[in-house]
């Protein structure tokens, strides 16, 4: 089991807590050390914001892809049924 401390400071480094704990302490950082956790923290979010992004487009292009295919199967049913000039 982490120790206190260790606790702490997993929590500090990995983004707040869903719930806040019971029990918490104020734990004094270095500027350097919280521009540290803070330009961390910041790339996770844009890189999960970029994830997000990417595969929302990928399923748009999936979708639009799977009506693309519908229109032809249709162009080409009625192509055959109209009457040959």
């Amino acid at each position: 089991m982490l120790k206190r401390a260790e606790q702490l400071l997993f929590c500090l480094c990995r983004q707040c807590p869903e719930k806040e704990p019971k029990y918490c302490r104020y734990m004094r950082v270095c500027e350097a050390c919280s521009a540290l956790v803070q330009s961390r923290q910041i790339a996770e979010h844009q890189l999960a914001s970029r994830q997000s992004a990417d595969d929302k487009i990928d399923q748009m292009w999936l979708s639009l892809d799977q009506v693309n295919e519908k229109l032809r199967k249709l162009q080409t049913k009625i192509h055959e049924n109209l009457p040959k000039v």
